[in-house]
């Protein structure tokens, strides 16, 4: 198969991820810019290519472009780039209009993970959700995304941001959650370790099972002297109690 040359605008988790991947796969990272020079200096030289200090700093001559950014400075960066080659974001939310000034081939570029630059990740593990202006970037970015992963489909922008709401439940809002039971743990001078054989088992049972069907605890069994007890031991953090009332009612609703 083709290897293709790609710079990376962006130089955090996702970039770093990504790029690192491509490269293992034969593809050449051609430049990185970002918006520290520092970290974009950084990550280049691990990659063994150039880091640039702008945008327009970058050259005409890479097969793809991978804008990953923050979803709020996606257009700012757009509006900077006219390029021949594929310009593609790795967003779950931003249309793929937003590039359209920015090359006549667009796409995108989704990875369907939560990063952590720090942390090892096994992209072969992520679904990767493609989408793209015509069928030459939609090749050149299926291609990408089945080298990375053993789970890539397309999916248009409407779809794209249906699948990034529901994942901000299971990973941006459990995490929280995860953060409040630690919180409440600790401050009673107890592990959250021990709370660690209670979450694996929760999710292995949802990997087999509709989360419906695996619904447990008070608020499933209406237990009200149970929830009236918790509710009176987060009288000290009303922000903590605000959000286990909500969750309480969702479930008794059956929502």
């Amino acid at each position: 198969m083709r290897k293709y040359s790609v710079s990376f605008i962006g130089s955090g988790n996702v970039a770093t991820h990504l790029s690192k991947g491509l490269k293992a796969n034969g593809h050449q990272v051609r430049q990185v810019v970002g918006k520290s020079f520092i970290n974009s200096l950084h990550l280049a030289n691990e990659l063994q290519c150039e880091a640039v200090r702008k945008v327009e700093e970058l050259s005409d001559d890479a097969d793809v472009y991978l804008i990953a950014v923050k979803d709020d400075e996606i257009k700012h960066v757009a509006e900077k780039m006219r390029f021949r080659g594929v310009v593609a974001h790795t967003s779950g939310t931003t249309n793929i209009d937003i590039l359209n000034a920015s090359s006549s081939n667009t796409g995108v570029f989704y990875p369907l993970q939560t990063f952590n630059k720090n942390k090892p990740l096994d992209l072969k593990q992520v679904p990767f959700l493609i989408e793209a202006s015509n069928e030459k970037s939609e090749v050149i970015l299926l291609q990408l995304a089945t080298e990375l992963s053993q789970f890539v489909s397309r999916a248009n922008s409407e779809n794209r941001k249906k699948v990034h709401l529901a994942a901000v439940y299971v990973n941006n809002f459990t995490n929280h959650i995860f953060k409040i039971a630690a919180d409440l743990m600790e401050k009673e001078g107890l592990s959250f370790e021990l709370l660690q054989p209670l979450i694996n088992e929760t999710i292995r049972k949802i990997a087999n099972d509709h989360p419906a069907n695996t619904q447990t605890g008070p608020a499933k069994r209406n237990d009200q002297d149970v929830i009236q007890e918790h509710l009176r031991m987060l009288e000290p953090y009303p922000n903590y109690s605000e959000v286990y009332q909500s969750i309480t009612k969702s479930i008794q609703k059956g929502e």
